[in-house]
């Protein structure tokens, strides 16, 4: 089992991190601090350290100038709302094998993760056919009733997700979670909504296959 060591010190950010990881079939252990990280760095060895740059008792890039000094083969990524380029050459010149900027999605963060595992990427099919509709989540492209839309990029996410789970209730919490990540604003219901009615305007005549279960979530049925 691969072990991943996650330095953060935002609480939130950190226990959703260590949950994700997690469902990879890694061993986590998450620190906040750079003391801490160095004695985890000192006793054990890990294949991957998560690491935030801002720390309450020094920046993330020691850690990653201290990695690429030892001799253990631990790969490293840096996560940080510093976006300019000199922030991630500077990362890339302490020794991040790579660099993530916040905001994030997680299906970017875990691709990441996995790349650095050398896991094999979960890649999504080239065309998912739901019904009538024939949608291309990498690129956003629908088919339906010989149209041809390209869905703006947070459309597309919402569909992907209401496709995978076809003909099931997809629960706002799970919608949320899976499309919206840990992003600091969190949907509102209308603002949901509003997504469902843009992509029932999409459907057209197929609009029927998209349903509300009140209280529940949405169900994109394939019948």
């Amino acid at each position: 089992m691969a072990a991943v060591l996650i330095v953060e010190p935002h609480s939130v950010l950190g226990g959703l991190l260590a949950k994700n990881i997690q469902n990879l079939q890694c061993q986590v252990h998450r620190v906040n601090s750079v003391e801490a990280a160095l004695e985890c760095l000192e006793t054990a060895s890990y294949d991957v350290m998560v690491v935030d740059q801002e720390l309450p008792d020094g920046d993330g890039l020691q850690l990653l100038t201290h990695v690429s000094r030892s001799p253990r083969p631990t790969r490293t990524m840096m996560i940080s709302n510093r976006y300019q380029v000199a922030d991630r050459v500077a990362g890339f010149v302490a020794g991040a094998d790579d660099y993530l900027v916040k905001p994030f999605a997680w299906d970017e963060c875990m691709w990441r993760v996995r790349k650095l595992l050398h896991l094999e990427k979960p890649k999504p099919p080239t065309a998912v056919r739901v019904g009538q509709i024939l949608f291309y989540p990498e690129t956003g492209v629908m088919e339906v009733a010989n149209r041809t839309l390209v869905l703006r990029r947070r459309e597309a996410q919402v569909f992907w997700c209401l496709c995978r789970y076809k003909n099931q209730v997809v629960t706002r919490e799970r919608l949320v979670n899976e499309v919206w990540g840990n992003h600091a604003v969190v949907p509102s219901d209308v603002t949901i909504e509003v997504y469902m009615r843009r992509l029932r305007m999409k459907l057209g005549n197929s609009a029927s296959m998209l349903q509300t279960v009140r209280g529940l979530g949405y169900i994109l049925r394939e019948d």
